[in-house]
């Protein structure tokens, strides 16, 4: 990638020293763009002469003074790089700054600025000791709303695909165009985050001519208030500013209580032809199966089952550590014809789980038991490494195992309707449903449905969901309401009346976990309780908070973990989320993704820092239910 720095020129009496510290940069990945804003003659006539140098990676502007947001804003749209580094004019880049800050940003995909450190020189470029007056550090939140607006300076890194999310650079006219930095900050963060970068990589000149000491304390007050103001606004927050002094705070504004007729349903829906078979070990159980870990080709694991034409299976595979290899299914259909064989290349560096998908012939004759037998042929460099699982068993004795399909056209079409039926018959109408057939990622068919429908609330629909009890709704409603709420969701079954999801939680290992799977529903779980997260299998938000996150990630394909990270994005800003387990909905959980083991590797490089913190609170069974 490379760094597009990007600087706007009035001040001719440092602009030199600022140039040559991005010449002196350690790495090479950057452009440099300066655009004379209707300066002083002497800024005039240096930008004149780097532009006769042709330097390849320089280019020059000018323009008559339009104000320091009006000259980012073209500075901005004259580029094309990735990332975007904003500069002063009378400012230093430590010659490091290029190198560390694109790092970060490669290192955070998921960021939308990295910010760094600064320090401080004076006009003849010695070091100021002083403490900076901004803070350094996470920013704050409020329900929704930022705390602490003058947490930001120089020097941060934008990256452009979020820059291009939001209206760009902003400022006050009768402020010289000024506030532009702390407004891209806003505006960032509602659709990527902020991280930092703990390293001094940017010297700000002090002198009386810089444009905050011109325009005084005073006047960035108002500025911090009109942008504070305005971000309400934009972000529906029900929140109202009290105090005119940093940090901001903010008293809730009474709204009506919203209704069914408030609720838009959205529905993602990926067309597939494939079918789910019953299968005994297809679900979590209570049934521990050691001898269904490590098979090997001595010693596969073998079963013997009844045929229902699957053409189509899929192995959860998971492995202690580093392990490579050949992972070989057979299946003897005909005990003296040949075997249907299918057979993949494994390699596995890190405890991670995996689903894998073989393909097979559906059967030709008539359906009969059949014998399948899964073995794994370890490369030679693998043999004293900790041994591949086929099957992932847990310390609770549950175990996801296999998945059997079989192609069985129209199938999750009937599933949809069989869905809306259901929700027309909870009282949603025609006008509020929003299904998203798209050929595209779960997060970004939701994310569509955000775009196509605006009522104050949104609830998020797997396609092969039923409600089969009334009164849904209306719960998660009351649920949203009681505990002042942002996101609530039921307790979720299966056909068989099995839970698939309660009370969800983080494990020791900051993993996301539902209580209670594949246990029987018998009311164990029927409480309220805040959590740290909820699935989007049906997930009731108010819209304020997606505006307030930039909607579900899209980084997340498929469909698994983008709605844990929608919910912890929601919860670093002050919303809660809200388990309502008094009322169900039922689950088909028809399998359509294959990206478990990339997504669940995207979700604990963003999180995994932040584990500690963002856990959040303990699973309710062991803290007591709430009534």
């Amino acid at each position: 990638m490379i760094v597009s720095i990007e600087i706007p020129v009035v001040k001719g009496g440092w602009l030199i020293p600022c140039i040559e510290s991005v010449l002196h940069q350690t790495s090479s990945d950057w452009r440099l763009s300066l655009l004379w804003d209707g300066g002083d003659e002497l800024s005039r006539s240096i930008l004149q002469r780097v532009e006769r140098l042709g330097h390849p990676r320089l280019r020059v502007y000018y323009q008559e003074r339009t104000g320091i947001a009006a000259s980012r804003r073209f500075l901005t749209a004259a580029s094309a790089e990735a990332l975007i580094l904003p500069v002063d004019d009378d400012d230093l880049l430590a010659p490091t700054a290029v190198e560390e800050l694109l790092a970060a940003a490669q290192a955070m995909p998921w960021s939308g600025i990295v910010r760094a450190r600064r320090d401080f020189i004076d006009e003849a470029g010695r070091r100021v000791p002083m403490a900076d007056w901004f803070p350094f550090e996470p920013r704050h939140f409020d329900r929704g709303m930022t705390t602490d607006l003058y947490n930001h300076s120089h020097p941060y890194l934008i990256r452009r695909s979020a820059y291009d999310k939001t209206a760009g650079w902003r400022g006050f006219t009768d402020f010289q165009l000024a506030g532009e930095d702390c407004d891209i900050f806003l505006q960032i963060e509602e659709v990527a985050t902020i991280e930092l970068l703990d390293r001094c990589l940017y010297s700000y000149r002090l002198h009386p001519r810089r444009a905050s000491n011109q325009l005084g304390p005073a006047a960035a007050e108002e500025m911090w208030r009109r942008l504070a103001d305005q971000t309400l606004a934009r972000r529906g927050l029900p929140l109202a500013r009290v105090n005119e002094i940093q940090p901001f705070q903010y008293r809730g504004v009474p709204r009506p209580r919203p209704g069914l007729p408030e609720i838009d349903c959205v529905v993602p829906f990926w067309e597939s032809d494939r079918e789910e078979l019953p299968y005994e070990l297809s679900r979590p159980s209570s049934q521990r199966h050691e001898s269904l870990c490590f098979p090997t080709v001595g010693n596969p694991f073998l079963q013997e089952l009844d045929d229902t034409g699957f053409d189509q299976l899929a192995l959860a595979v998971s492995a202690a550590g580093p392990v490579s290899g050949a992972l070989r299914v057979e299946v003897h259909r005909d005990s003296c014809g040949s075997p249907a064989v299918a057979e993949q290349r494994i390699s596995l560096d890190r405890p991670v789980m995996k689903f894998l998908h073989f393909d097979l012939q559906p059967p030709a004759g008539p359906l009969r038991r059949v014998r399948l037998a899964v073995s794994f042929q370890p490369d030679a460099a693998s043999r004293d490494a900790l041994g591949l699982h086929v099957f992932t068993v847990g310390d609770d004795g549950q175990a996801l195992l296999m998945r059997l399909f079989r192609r069985s056209p129209g199938f999750s079409r009937r599933q949809l309707e069989r869905c809306l039926r259901s929700l027309r018959r909870a009282g949603v109408d025609g006008e509020a449903l929003h299904v998203v057939a798209e050929r595209q990622s779960s997060a970004a068919n939701k994310n569509e449905g955000l775009r196509r429908s605006s009522r104050p609330l949104v609830c998020f629909v797997d396609d092969d969901v039923e409600i089969l009890r009334p009164g849904v709704f209306d719960e998660l409603l009351a649920g949203l309401e009681r505990r002042a709420a942002d996101l609530a969701g039921p307790k979720i079954v299966d056909r068989a009346g099995r839970i698939f999801c309660a009370d969800p939680f983080f494990d020791g290992d900051f993993f996301p976990k539902p209580r209670g799977l594949g246990e029987e529903d018998g009311g164990q779980y029927d409480y309220s309780a805040e959590v740290p997260w909820l699935p989007s299998t049906f997930l009731l938000v108010r819209r304020e908070v997606c505006r307030s996150v930039g909607g579900f990630d899209e980084a997340y394909r498929g469909s698994q973990m983008e709605d844990v990270d929608f919910c912890l994005k929601a919860r670093r800003l002050g919303f809660r989320c809200r388990y309502v387990g008094e009322t169900e909905v039922t689950h088909l959980n028809q399998q359509r993704n294959d990206r478990f083991s990339e997504n669940f590797r995207i979700f604990f490089q963003r999180w995994g820092r932040q584990g500690e913190r963002l856990r959040g609170l303990a699973p309710t069974g062991e803290r007591g239910g709430e009534p």
